[in-house]
């Protein structure tokens, strides 16, 4: 369901010529609080990820999530997701995530990014 979400944000974006970064975020070390804590705090990890994130959010591993960003360019998502990270320390002070991110641009697919 997730690819298929994330193939309509990516057609949409296309059809409407707007700019659409994709985002795959990791959370970083999530064994070690699995390891410290046991899996109830690993899954406490990835729920307080999740609500830090709101927007259209997809996990895709057991630390991974897919985040579209619809309407800001690389630079103004890379700020917004770094705004994300701040307000999970918060939440989480020994959490951390690391972001890849990408701008789509016309023509891209999922496969090819």
């Amino acid at each position: 369901m997730g690819e298929v979400l994330l193939r309509n944000e990516l057609e949409r974006a296309q059809r409407t010529a707007s700019s659409l970064t994709l985002a795959v975020i990791d959370a970083d070390d999530l064994k070690a609080f699995n390891d410290a804590g046991g899996h109830a705090a690993g899954d406490a990890l990835l729920r307080d990820i999740a609500t830090t994130l709101r927007a259209t959010l997809v996990r895709t591993g057991g630390d991974e999530f897919v985040c579209t960003i619809a309407g800001l360019d690389l630079d103004t998502s890379r700020r917004r997701l770094a705004d994300v990270s701040k307000a999970l320390g918060l939440i989480q002070p020994q959490a951390s995530i690391s972001v890849g991110l990408v701008e789509m641009q016309a023509g891209d697919t999922l496969e090819h990014q």
